[in-house]
């Protein structure tokens, strides 16, 4: 009995210094649930041609071989209410790998994004809209489905947010 004690508190105390003795190394970050077929999409819609269009832009991040990467992705700018019909195609594609630093600056972006949403805003006839929203893909045999984490929307005429998070994930 006395070992089986003995080895029990020894089993706990080992547990419980783990971290300090390199046998639990969880390092934790601000994106940690981005991984798997979880993927954080932050958009634009920027009314370039006021109600009559404009261009999408959007930051895809996935998690690949366990490094976090964004995707900065700008389409072309598109008349939806001029009479020659235009289709949206891709102008960029970059594809950035996120730092620690990186990661805050994307948290920093949802969090000013969370709190601009539950302003009342007024706004004109041709505004920007921004989005994020945070999802988990399952496929399988028979099964396709789609999991929403959460979405986040807001509507301005001049929020410069989401241009600035852009060019600081370039640097």
């Amino acid at each position: 009995m006395k070992t089986i004690l003995l080895t029990f508190f020894i089993s706990i105390n080992v547990y419980c210094q783990g971290d300090k003795l390199g046998y639990i190394n969880i390092e934790r970050r601000p994106l940690d649930k981005v991984s798997g077929s979880t993927t954080l999409t932050l958009a634009a819609r920027f009314a370039d041609y006021g109600e009559f269009g404009g261009h999408n832009e959007k930051i895809i991040i996935k998690r690949k071989n366990k490094v976090l990467e964004a995707s900065i992705i700008e389409y072309s700018k598109v008349c939806t209410g001029c009479v020659k019909q235009e289709t949206e195609k891709i102008e960029k594609n970059e594809i950035i790998n996120l730092t620690i630093e990186k990661e805050n600056l994307i948290v920093e972006y949802l969090t000013k994004l969370f709190r601009k949403s539950l302003e009342l805003n007024v706004f004109s006839n041709g505004p920007d809209t921004f989005q994020a929203s945070m999802s988990t893909d399952y496929k399988s045999v028979g099964l396709d489905y789609k999991d929403v984490d959460f979405t986040i929307n807001y509507v301005s005429d001049n929020w410069n947010e989401f241009k600035k998070l852009k060019k600081l994930l370039k640097n």
